[in-house]
């Protein structure tokens, strides 16, 4: 009768509607069941004569499915230590900021990138409008640009430099999206027809001051891309 009783909180244990809370009153009623005893000991006692063939059947199911419970115990525990053992080797990378010959590797750049934002869509461009925008305000600062990036990544070196400024940058740096109206469209095309010699950066500084909100020398070369595409729009549907 006795286990009976534990085979049906055996039961009710591991079946997969039970979670939370049930899973630890089942526990707490199993281990009053076993008074100090372990499952193994009480499923190992062999039934009375009396006992029939379907309990023998029962206790030997019970005995297969603590058996794979531990098994599955096991694995999970080994996944377990997998993922910490990752972790830990991520951490690493992290905490091991050191310069290797005075530069700094790619593993090391996105662990710092990583480490502070989460992410590494996007931070390397804001990283370069951010470098322009204070290299207007003091010109000795090293310059960083998608060129510069693009070349030391394939080198797997970065200057000293580099990691200086991107632990500069904070999260209100990362560039948000804000598409132009069709007003500001059209100052900036014809501030570009009206003053074609002016540089991608002297066209930012102006439409900064206009629009009312940092324009990047990327934003301008984007509405240059968008400004030709429509005037080639324009004459297909004029001669076609």
């Amino acid at each position: 009768m006795e286990a009976k009783r534990v085979l049906l909180v055996l039961d009710r244990l591991v079946h997969h509607s039970t979670n939370g809370n049930d899973c630890e009153q089942s526990l707490a009623g199993l281990r009053r069941l076993l008074n100090g005893r372990t499952v193994s000991e009480l499923l190992m006692v062999r039934p009375s004569s009396s006992s029939s063939s379907y309990e023998d059947d029962l206790i030997e199911m019970y005995r297969n499915e603590l058996y794979e419970l531990r098994e599955s115990e096991r694995e999970k525990q080994a996944e377990i230590d997998q993922l910490r053992r990752q972790v830990a080797r991520l951490q690493q990378n992290a905490r091991d900021d050191e310069p290797v010959n005075g530069f700094y590797t790619q593993v090391q750049i996105n662990a710092l990138i990583l480490t502070k934002f989460g992410k590494l869509h996007g931070i390397k461009k804001a990283l370069v409008e951010k470098n322009q925008e204070r290299r207007r305000h003091d010109p000795s600062l090293p310059k960083i640009s998608d060129g510069m990036l693009q070349q030391w990544r394939r080198d797997n070196r970065y200057p000293a430099f580099v990691v200086e400024q991107l632990k500069l940058l904070s999260p209100d740096d990362l560039l948000a999206k804000h598409p132009w109206t069709a007003d500001e469209m059209a100052f900036f095309v014809e501030l570009y027809n009206t003053n074609p010699h002016l540089s991608n950066q002297e066209l930012a500084i102006r439409c900064t001051k206009q629009f009312g909100r940092h324009i990047t020398d990327c934003a301008i070369r984007g509405a240059l891309t968008r400004a030709r595409a429509a005037k080639m729009a324009d004459y297909r549907n004029t001669y076609t």
